[in-house]
């Protein structure tokens, strides 16, 4: 796995061909609306008391998504096309953004019935997919090559 932790970014391996670079990463933060979700989701993660946040490249092939969030490490597949890692970051930092509505889900779990438990994580995750669809259409609009596969 190759590491990129911020504060400001640190990348303590880009020697894989696959690894999210320095580049992406600060192309990323060059779009105010992206720049917005890294502040937003380091400030969720202050607020939960995580530590800062991390994105890792996966190697492994043992999943179908391109990327998942676990606290405050975002792992992106490092089969991903460029344009698929740029949209998987965008996606990655909303779902960090969202666990305290997550949390506050969870925490009424008792609250609902299964079915409606169900139904609002994956509202909240609905809501995720939408503003990520929102935001590569915007890129896109500004000549950025980004890969959104929800259209």
């Amino acid at each position: 796995m190759n590491l990129i932790t911020y504060s400001r970014p640190h990348f303590t391996d880009s020697s894989s061909k696959h690894a999210i670079d320095q580049k992406i990463i600060k192309e990323l933060e060059s779009y105010p609306q992206v720049a917005e979700l890294f502040k937003k989701a380091r400030e969720t993660l202050k607020e939960l008391r995580l530590p800062e946040l991390t994105i890792l490249t996966d190697n492994s092939t043992d999943s179908l998504s391109l990327a998942e969030t676990n606290d405050n490490i975002i792992k992106i597949k490092s089969y991903c096309s460029r344009g698929q890692k740029l949209m998987a970051v965008i996606f990655e930092l909303q779902n960090l953004i969202q666990q305290k509505e997550k949390n506050r889900i969870i925490g009424t779990v008792r609250n609902y019935t299964r079915e409606d438990f169900v139904k609002a994580i994956e509202a909240n995750e609905f809501e995720i997919v939408k503003r990520t669809v929102q935001i590569t259409r915007n890129l896109k609009r500004q000549g950025v090559d980004i890969e959104n596969h929800w259209e």
